[in-house]
């Protein structure tokens, strides 16, 4: 029975050992494939280059010219919204006085258009405003709605535990 035993170890050492050097052949195999950590180096190597590469030419693409270069982000934010601002203003409509006013259609003046009161930054904050407003009062709603618990309904049979 030992005898045994010791075979059937062997054996399967046997196939153990033969299938580790199979193995053993394949990642040698492929490591020849890829040029070993030389290889791997390299390919890393030109991966981080072209990387670069990327990021430089995106960069150049990316940089301010002119007077702009000379701003940063608030300053033309400011202008964009004085512009803004300026255009609204510009806008005119023009119309006629009224017939009972005594004026002539010939000599009516034009009547500005009426200014406006918010500017792009004021509307954008009582937007915010507002839906934030609107989130509280769900929230409230919804905390009250968690408050009124209901009466469980009663269970079969529970009278007979009273």
């Amino acid at each position: 029975m030992q005898q045994e035993q010791t075979l059937h170890s062997l054996k399967f050492n046997s196939i153990v050992l033969h299938t580790q050097e199979r193995g053993a052949a394949e990642i040698e195999k492929e490591m020849k494939k890829t040029g070993g950590i030389e290889g791997t180096e390299r390919v890393l190597d030109r991966m981080q280059d072209a990387l670069d590469d990327a990021r430089d030419v995106l960069d150049a693409g990316t940089r301010k010219m002119g007077e702009a270069a000379d701003m940063d982000d608030a300053d033309l934010l400011e202008e964009l919204e004085q512009l803004e601002l300026l255009d609204e203003l510009t806008n005119t409509t023009i119309g006629t006085a009224r017939a009972d006013q005594g004026a002539s259609a010939s000599t009516s003046r034009p009547v500005p258009a009426p200014v406006p009161t918010t500017t792009p930054s004021l509307a954008k904050e009582r937007a915010m405003r507002a839906q934030e407003e609107r989130e509280l009062a769900e929230l409230a709603a919804f905390q009250r709605s968690m408050l009124q618990v209901e009466t469980p309904m009663p269970m079969p049979q529970m009278a007979a535990c009273y």
